[in-house]
């Protein structure tokens, strides 16, 4: 018998919609549309009435292999929403029950069929199958589903509609997700999840893997968790449109195939492994491990984001720029759709000079330097820092195929979501702890007014980078993979083997163990521990085969033992406290890592750098930022932006010299 057949102790606890093995309900046609006539027009698609009108579609009753057959309705989308304060009571109007559906697109290939009100409508073969699995054998259902109730041949309906997309999944009765069909992973893959929730609801940190099955939880080795790394990487947990879909629907099930699972299960599975620790070990499991933490992340932030929640109804809504930045992973086939999927949960009072527009004249690029700048003006009237803005260039931009059409200075939103490094300068969307290697100089930045393409900052080059690694893709620090060749670490150790001495009170040692995590622990919000330090001690003895393996390493009492008396060695690192520790340093390691170069800089210093960083590039310190930034000359007085650093004893008002810092105009292009 496999690990989790047995649930039944699990369901015990769970709240009871948590039913796999329950349909979920779709909503069902009204008198209203029971009684209407058939419609016969000689075009499908009539023309909406009003900003608040919709389509709603009635699918038709059949059997699996029966031909898809619907009709069209248009209802209006008006509604009352209203807050008492003193009572706090939250209410909603329903103009019409209905279902929306949440799904992956997947290649706009259309290769299905649905016959609606007597027209032949292709639609993608994923919505086709999707439809099959909603259909009742007896009874009509009523739901939603852009790719047919929106006539994506028209733009300006488009338009419209992008709009109303916050009412479609805010006013649903409910909202199915699907992931498509089931296979022999999935109903594993569904049952971990709830038995996550209910194992690790009091737990904090979990050493991994040695401390799961002290929680109750399969073992490191078992196929349940390379199951679960397969679910959440499916195409619709990276698709950009679910974040609203989620964040908005009051009540969202998760369908794939026969199989159904409430949303609370997934997000509150998905939170309590980031909350304990086990997040890092996941992604560093398989290939694809780090695109599943990834989405772990990025739901357990959503769990924050709940606009059904009244409470959060009523608050301040996060800001267009904010909510970019915390959805950098997700996906979307237009990259307009970036900004416009996110309109619905941003606040509604902030200014914006860009619009809704899906016409050939107002592109992706058109559309990022417009938020870019509202940005801007937003610092400029708060009296903020630019970091703001500058620390979401590279954590967007890496390794583009094809050069970007935007200035330097302006995140590019669209690439693809494995590829992102976290900010190191503490950005409210991953972390707290803050640097100040500009120490307390005033912010001093403006657009160039005759050409708002141009970013003209004060600035004061302190260092270039004289080495450099290639990029980290999906940074590990096994201990079973210490002493291989094609170990991360060995590659870090053999640019730093030079450095005899480090620049002020530090040695070689602490500097490199230091950058590696970026001067952080594992959460971003704290200093890292010195604990770490041993961890890679024993580490980088087991890859070089030299002891020490840099000047001024340190070493605890248990690491000096005979061998094989109690001597820590890399096996003992998924033991007990120590694992702990590891884990730790583990998850640090490759937040800190992923998606940058490890490099050394021309006064001596050891530095974590931008993917696109090369030999040559200027490091800079810019007034009113807390941390250093990589700039490449482009021309006489013209520099390219290519990203944050952190480069140890720069990060903490060290570069500043005696007589303070003489700044210099220079223009980012």
């Amino acid at each position: 018998m496999s690990y989790v057949e047995d649930t039944t102790w699990v369901r015990n606890f769970l709240p009871e919609w948590y039913a796999p093995e329950e349909k979920v309900q779709f909503a069902r046609p009204n008198e209203t549309i029971k009684n209407a006539s058939p419609r016969s027009h000689a075009e499908l698609y009539q023309r909406l009435n009003g900003a608040d009108e919709i389509r709603v579609m009635e699918l038709k009753p059949g059997n699996w292999d029966d031909g898809l057959c619907a009709s069209l309705h248009h209802c209006s989308m008006e509604s009352e929403i209203g807050y008492d304060t003193q009572r706090v009571q939250y209410w909603k109007k329903r103009p019409m029950e209905y279902t929306a559906i949440s799904y992956a697109w997947g290649e706009l290939v259309y290769d299905g069929t649905i016959d609606c009100d007597g027209h032949t409508k292709v639609i993608t073969k994923t919505l086709e199958v999707a439809l099959r699995h909603f259909r009742h054998p007896q009874d009509s259902i009523l739901i939603w589903v852009d790719q047919i109730c929106i006539n994506q041949g028209d733009e300006e309906e488009k338009t419209l509609q992008v709009l109303l997309m916050g009412k479609i999944y805010g006013l649903a009765m409910n909202t199915v997700a699907w992931l498509g069909e089931a296979d022999s992973k999935t109903p594993g893959s569904f049952d971990i999840l709830g038995e996550i929730g209910v194992r690790l609801q009091y737990s904090y940190r979990i050493r991994c893997p040695g401390g799961l099955t002290e929680a109750q939880l399969p073992p490191g080795d078992s196929s349940l968790w390379t199951d679960l790394i397969s679910l959440l990487c499916r195409p619709w947990f990276g698709r950009l449109w679910i974040i609203q879909e989620v964040v908005l629907s009051e009540n969202l099930w998760i369908k794939c195939g026969p199989h159904v699972l409430h949303w609370d299960v997934v997000s509150n599975g998905c939170g309590r492994l980031v909350d304990a620790g086990i997040i890092g070990w996941l992604g560093s499991l398989e290939e694809d491990g780090s695109e599943a933490a990834n989405t772990c992340q990025a739901f357990r932030q959503l769990m924050n984001q709940k606009l059904s929640d009244p409470w959060y109804q009523m608050s301040e809504r996060s800001r267009i720029f904010t909510l970019l930045k915390m959805t950098q992973h997700a996906l979307c086939s237009d990259p307009r759709d970036k900004v416009y999927g996110m309109l619905a949960m941003a606040s509604q009072k902030e200014e914006r000079s860009f619009r809704v527009d899906y016409s050939s004249g107002y592109t992706f690029s058109n559309l990022y330097l417009d938020v870019a700048i509202d940005e801007i003006r937003r610092i400029q009237k708060y009296e903020g820092s630019i970091h703001s803005l500058l620390s979401a260039v590279e954590a967007s931009q890496f390794e583009m195929t094809i050069p970007s059409p935007l200035p330097s200075w302006v995140p590019d939103w669209r690439p693809d979501r494995r590829r992102l490094s976290r900010p190191f300068g503490g950005g409210r969307t991953y972390t707290g702890y803050r640097f100040c290697a500009s120490g307390d100089s005033e912010t001093n930045f403006e657009l160039n007014p005759a050409d708002n393409s141009q970013l003209q900052i004060q600035a004061y080059e302190v260092d270039s980078i004289v080495d450099i690694s290639d990029v980290f893709l999906s940074p590990s620090l096994s201990y079973r993979e210490a002493a291989s060749s094609k170990s991360d670490l060995l590659s870090c150790l053999d640019l730093s083997a030079r450095l005899k001495q480090y620049p002020g009170s530090c040695t070689v040692f602490d500097a490199f163990w230091l950058t590696t995590v970026a001067g952080v622990d594992e959460t971003g919000d704290a200093p890292a521990p010195h604990a770490f330090a041993e961890v890679f001690s024993v580490l980088m003895d087991a890859t070089t085969g030299r002891t020490p393996s840099l000047p001024g390493q340190s070493y605890t009492k248990r690491q000096q033992l005979p061998e094989g008396r109690g001597r820590l060695t890399p096996a003992h690192l998924k033991e007990r406290s120590i694992g702990t520790t590891y884990s730790n340093a583990l998850s640090a390691f490759q937040a800190a890592m992923s998606g940058r170069r490890f490099g050394i800089t021309g006064k001596g210093y050891i530095g974590l750098f931008p993917c696109a960083s090369s030999r040559g590039d200027g490091i800079i310190l810019v007034s009113g930022c807390p941390v250093p930034y990589v700039i490449r000359r482009v021309g006489q007085d013209q520099w390219r932006y290519l990203g944050e650093c952190y480069i140890h004893g720069m990060m903490n008002r060290e570069a500043i010299p005696a007589d303070g810092l003489s700044w210099e105009t220079i223009i980012l292009v």
